[in-house]
């Protein structure tokens, strides 16, 4: 294993960065404040959630476990499960970090409760039937291309994708953080995003913090609109920025869906060449 782990190090500046891959994480953590402060993947795990209370009560049952069946184990690895306790609480991402921690000690655990077998032979019948039965499980659950719609209409603004493909809408123009992907996907080079999900690559030049600054309704959120030159804004309907742009009245509304809204600066109608906005295209405001 330590040969292993050392083969893998040096393998990490094998790359056309060279050593800079491996000083990612480091590099993350000193220099990518805003993207450690707003990516849901590095905050605490939410305790309150189904997959909070599932991995307290993992946890619960095997410190539970231990001290009942008082298995034997090393120094180092109480500590590195400690601290892989630790990582897993204060980072959702590194939970991965933790089942690799995890598994093998539970393993051992659980090893003397366990049948000391002699018959150290592989078992190709029965491993065919556990595989067979995963690719049967894993068949069965790949989405349709109707499941696939579904769930895009769901959680992306389809309808005004839609819009934005009918009407010239003028740019720049602000979006939501977890459309910019969906955005670039469906209407091409075309329409250029304000931000995507690659949150550690806007962080460098401020325009993570400058977009979270908008996107919460803060006082200066006006300010970084002009500062970006953003004549429009995608946004969820309900979120805090669409309730900033909906009381100014600089900005007008010109689609509304029960997911997302458009909001056009006051004067840019018929630079867009638009007159009004169609029954279709805008719900009734509540």
């Amino acid at each position: 294993m330590e040969l292993t782990f050392l083969l893998c190090l040096l393998a990490t500046v094998v790359t056309p960065y060279g050593s800079r891959l491996a000083a990612y994480p480091l590099e993350m953590v000193l220099f990518q404040s805003a993207n450690l402060r707003s990516n849901t993947e590095f905050l605490p795990i939410p305790l309150h959630s189904f997959e909070g209370e599932l991995f307290l009560a993992l946890l619960l049952f095997f410190i539970v476990f231990v001290a009942l069946a008082r298995p034997v184990f090393r120094v180092e690895e109480a500590a590195l499960f400690l601290f892989a306790t630790y990582e897993a609480l204060a980072h959702v991402r590194l939970i991965l970090f933790f089942v690799l921690i995890f598994a093998p000690l539970l393993a051992k655990a659980l090893d003397r409760w366990l049948p000391a077998g002699k018959d150290n032979r592989e078992h190709p019948i029965l491993n065919a039937v556990l595989l067979c039965f995963t690719i049967a499980i894993l068949v069965e659950l790949f989405p349709s291309r109707s499941q696939i719609s579904r769930a895009i209409a769901r959680n992306f603004p389809s309808g005004a994708v839609a819009y934005l493909s009918r009407h010239q809408v003028p740019g720049p123009m602000f979006n939501e953080l977890s459309w910019g992907g969906y955005l670039i996907w469906s209407l091409g080079p075309k329409h250029r995003v304000f931000i995507d999900g690659r949150e550690d690559i806007y962080d460098y030049a401020g325009v993570l913090s400058d977009y979270l600054g908008i996107i919460d309704g803060q006082s200066r959120a006006f300010f970084l609109l002009r500062k970006y030159g953003v004549d429009s804004c995608l946004t969820l309907r309900k979120s805090k920025l669409a309730r900033l742009l909906g009381a100014s009245p600089d900005w007008k509304v010109v689609y509304q869906d029960q997911m997302s809204v458009i909001f056009l600066r006051a004067g840019m109608n018929k630079v867009a060449g638009q007159e009004g906005v169609g029954q279709g295209d805008l719900l009734p405001a509540k």
